[in-house]
């Protein structure tokens, strides 16, 4: 509901609520009703979004163009704590905000007292940007679990802390007995740094010969950030066929410059701290001194690859190798 008087502001929600395909029904009203909705701190004009779970009036803040509101009703239409329905799945696992929760995966005969001291839990958790998630196996398929959440029906229950940001994906789960006490020492274990995340990766492999080398999420350090040296990094998915484009012309590429060394991650079964990867291909320039602010280097031909690396890296006259493009 947009509470306002301005005729200008009025047309910008129109427009953004016509283009805005949600089940959220669009009102507005004028300042003089909306005193009674408002809380005394909220300026004019203001939208509230009225909810009928967890806090049930809203104040937005953001702007109303079409895509910040779309992506506002979107990140809130997952309740605090709710079973975990495909529909919610999708969108918790797809969310630009919401994908900080505590999830419980538990057999249904298990749920009655699993669930129980899990509400309890919530109660005691101040972070207010958490969702408390519970599921049961006939919800969540087996790859679902294994791929995103990291564990597998035998361990039921367990609850995983996923915390997503623009720093990639980390999980922390907790295999001990579901009761509030225990779930809480998990928590502040979490909040004073002491626990490690479970990280998704592939085995190391047994040869890596190059020119371009393999790293999985154990390795990434070692091939990418210790080498002296710039290092090119492709961050690929074998399904992806701009990916399967890409292979041969970066294998050739990095036969052109030894100086440079180049890596190739399959970033849908390996997570890299630092590195959230959501579509595909990536390319990245590590350079020698500078390998914590990576550049992002178009890929879409030889022609591409080869300026970026002409133009960035250093001692690359040593390779003695002619580019005739």
């Amino acid at each position: 509901m947009l509470i306002c008087d301005n005729k200008d502001v009025i047309a910008e929600f129109e427009k953004a609520a016509l283009k805005t395909s949600t089940n959220t029904v669009f009102y507005r009203i004028s300042e003089g009703l909306g005193m009674d909705v408002l809380p005394d701190a909220a300026p004019f004009p203001s939208t509230v979004l009225f909810k009928d779970y967890d806090e049930r009036k809203v104040i937005y803040r953001e702007g109303l163009a079409k895509s910040a509101l779309k992506k506002y009703l979107k990140d809130s239409m997952i309740p605090n704590m709710a079973r975990l329905e495909a529909k919610y799945l999708d969108m918790f696992l797809k969310s630009s905000t919401n994908r900080k929760g505590f999830v419980l995966f538990r057999n249904e005969s298990q749920g009655a007292i699993a669930d129980k001291e899990f509400a309890k839990f919530r109660a005691e958790v101040p972070d207010k940007e958490f969702l408390f998630l519970y599921s049961s196996f006939s919800e969540v398929s087996a790859a679902t679990l294994q791929e995103q959440f990291m564990v597998e029906p035998k361990e039921f229950p367990v609850i995983v802390l996923f915390y997503a940001d623009n720093m990639g994906v980390r999980r922390y789960i907790y295999r001990n007995e579901i009761s509030k006490e225990g779930m809480l020492k998990f928590y502040h274990s979490w909040r004073e740094g002491k626990l490690q995340p479970v990280v998704k990766g592939q085995e190391v492999p047994a040869t890596n010969p190059g020119p371009v080398f393999k790293a999985v999420s154990k390795t990434f350090d070692k091939e990418v950030l210790e080498p002296a040296m710039d290092v090119m990094v492709k961050f690929y998915a074998p399904w992806c066929q701009h990916c399967q484009k890409l292979e041969p012309i970066y294998k050739e590429v990095a036969a052109m410059y030894p100086s440079v060394k180049f890596v190739e991650i399959d970033a849908s079964a390996n997570e890299v701290e630092g590195h959230l990867i959501e579509s595909f291909p990536v390319v990245q320039l590590f350079l020698k001194d500078e390998k914590a602010t990576p550049y992002n280097v178009p890929s879409n031909s030889k022609e591409d690859l080869v300026k970026f690396i002409k133009s960035h890296c250093k001692g690359i006259e040593s390779d003695k190798m002619k580019v005739d493009l």
